[in-house]
């Protein structure tokens, strides 16, 4: 089935509160949320996108151009796609205090200020995030092309495979990591074929960030920090 040109304040094209909501086929597509979640929005519960499910073109004022989850748990797989959608964070999807799981899918073609696939906001212990499998790729924003990150507590992401690649940003053309907390990217995967003014791969402003001897950050472009753009009081540490 097909959900297609709704307009709400949240959730344009679906909004769930305190449920669980499975997308496992057919399309959200062409919706607008005048704050959060164009295409679809949680709180308090999870949201399950898998198998040929596609949320493509949506928009939302906010935060969560395709998809938006509150204090839950978001877990995407198999062959779905979040493509083409817009938002000021998070043009594909944005986290708020939740869970993310990728093991499968796409993100691809979404476009924000902050966070032109994804925008994990207060993801620490309790709230992990990890991409087993699938892409992030050929999305772009201001901050952040691939994803952008905002760390409220001391925490890490583990990512597999070229999983981020082919995004573009004026800072963070892979990943930005806003000041805050220590953050840590683990491996075996890789962030390459980013591009960005600053940060080809990953920009970090300010705060401690941390690679694990299997995280690759490799052929990326920029004109500062083709790599890695480290800002003001920031760190960078190479765990073996």
């Amino acid at each position: 089935g097909n959900i297609a040109g709704n307009t709400a304040d949240r959730g344009g094209g679906v909004y769930g509160f305190t449920c669980t909501l499975f997308i496992c086929g057919g399309s959200i597509i062409g919706n607008t949320a005048q704050e959060n979640g164009g295409g679809v929005s949680n709180t308090n519960g999870e949201i399950l996108i898998s198998d040929t499910a596609s949320i493509a073109r949506n928009r939302a004022g906010d935060a969560g151009g395709g998809v938006h989850i509150f204090s839950g748990t978001l877990e995407i797989g198999k062959d779905c796609s979040i493509t083409g959608n817009t938002a000021n964070k998070g043009g594909g999807l944005y986290t708020h205090g939740s869970d993310f799981e990728m093991s499968g899918g796409s993100i691809t073609g979404n476009i924000s200020e902050l966070g032109g696939g994804v925008y994990l906001y207060h993801i620490g212990a309790r709230n992990p995030g990890s991409i087993t499998s699938g892409s992030i790729t050929g999305n772009t924003a201001t901050n952040g092309g691939g994803m952008y990150i905002n760390p409220q507590s001391p925490c890490s992401i583990t990512v597999s495979g070229d999983s981020i690649t082919g995004n573009t940003a004026t800072n963070g053309g892979g990943i930005y990591v806003e000041e805050g907390e220590a953050f840590t990217l683990n491996g075996p995967g890789s962030v390459t074929g980013n591009e960005a003014e600053n940060g080809g791969g990953i920009y970090v402003n300010g705060g401690a960030f941390n690679t694990d001897a299997s995280a690759a950050i490799s052929s990326n472009t920029a004109n500062n920090g083709g790599g890695i753009y480290i800002g003001c009081n920031g760190s960078h540490t190479i765990k073996g």
